[in-house]
């Protein structure tokens, strides 16, 4: 009857809370349901089969019992699944959210990298135009000054050189000068014929002669003083013009070293920027991939066995003598309350 029924469905629940081994392959389908390697659906379709079957009897206490139990098994399962494919997903999401971060936080990585090698070969550049510069401030300041040196040596030279022409010129003068006054000498001699004109005619002639080669000495030295002015004249003129080549090529190799290290300076400031923006953004990846790192430990901590061996013991025990109690009563060992 019906109470059989009942009393067959307790056995088998509590069998399977007992963890018994299950029916061979030669029992029915009734105990194919309710044996312990079941589903957990099935299970309770074939409790709520033998309890559909209990109805209306002089069982409804235990039915209600039953079916309290029932109730409590499917919410267990239910909650069972329900968490189980949370975790999953949750897991699941976690994983790719940590993969994105870790690719974001790799590229920010790069970025870090990329600038900071950029300012230390455009340092390096800079260093190198402040060394150029400083070579060529020396360059210029040994120019100057060598031209200031040179050219005061080649201004002297000329000047004492243009200063003696007309010293020579009068003195020239001067000798043609006593030159004339010896040959009027020698001449005024010629026309007596004492011992004395002889002896004055033959000094005269002696001194006229030296007289003119003092004067043709002055005008060779005049000559080469002439020619020395006009060599001094053209190499101070090119020295001057050489001095001018080399300051110009040496400002404008000035001028281009300050525009590249303006130039430069400007890239420098600009990644410097770039770097700092970079660090921010990596900063933030970190953070991120830090937030996904402990969203997935708060999974792991919720997803994870909480219960204990003697925890899960002591509660399937008790749904052990639910069940006990509940074929008690059917078997008239203990009375409904």
């Amino acid at each position: 009857g019906s109470g059989s029924g009942l009393g067959l469905a307790v056995q088998q629940a509590l069998r399977a809370a007992e963890g018994a081994s299950g029916s061979a392959a030669a029992e029915d389908d009734a105990d194919n349901d309710a044996s312990p390697s079941a589903p957990l659906s099935r299970k309770v379709a074939f409790v709520e089969e033998a309890d559909s079957e209990a109805a209306g009897g002089p069982f409804d206490t235990v039915a209600d019992m039953i079916r309290s139990l029932m109730g409590t098994l499917r919410a267990q399962g239910n909650e069972d699944i329900n968490k189980n494919q949370f975790c999953l997903n949750a897991k699941a999401e976690n994983e790719r959210n940590r993969f994105e971060a870790k690719v974001s936080m790799d590229e920010a990585s790069s970025q870090v990298l990329w600038a900071e090698a950029a300012i230390q070969r455009l340092d390096k550049q800079i260093a190198e135009l402040r060394e150029d510069r400083e070579m060529l401030t020396k360059l210029t300041k040994m120019t100057d000054d060598s031209a200031k040196e040179e050219g005061s040596v080649l201004a002297t030279q000329l000047t004492d050189t243009n200063n003696a022409k007309p010293v020579i010129q009068n003195t020239i003068n001067q000798l043609r000068s006593m030159c004339a006054n010896v040959r009027f000498l020698q001449t005024a001699s010629q026309s007596s014929s004492s011992s004395g004109a002889s002896s004055l005619r033959q000094g005269a002639s002696s001194k006229f002669d030296a007289c003119q080669e003092a004067v043709n000495l002055l005008r060779d030295l005049e000559g080469k003083m002439g020619a020395l002015s006009e060599v001094l004249s053209s190499y101070k003129s090119e020295k001057e013009r050489r001095d001018n080549d080399q300051r110009s090529a040496l400002k404008g190799a000035m001028d281009k070293g300050n525009n590249d290290l303006s130039d430069i300076s400007g890239a420098k400031a600009k990644r410097t920027m770039e770097l700092s923006i970079a660090r921010g953004d990596k900063q933030k990846k970190e953070s991120d991939l830090a937030l996904v790192d402990k969203a997935a430990t708060e999974i792991d901590s919720e997803c994870s066995v909480k219960e204990s061996a003697d925890e899960r013991l002591a509660k399937r025990q008790e749904e052990i003598e639910s069940l006990k109690n509940a074929l008690k009563t059917l078997n008239g060992d203990e009375i409904p309350v």
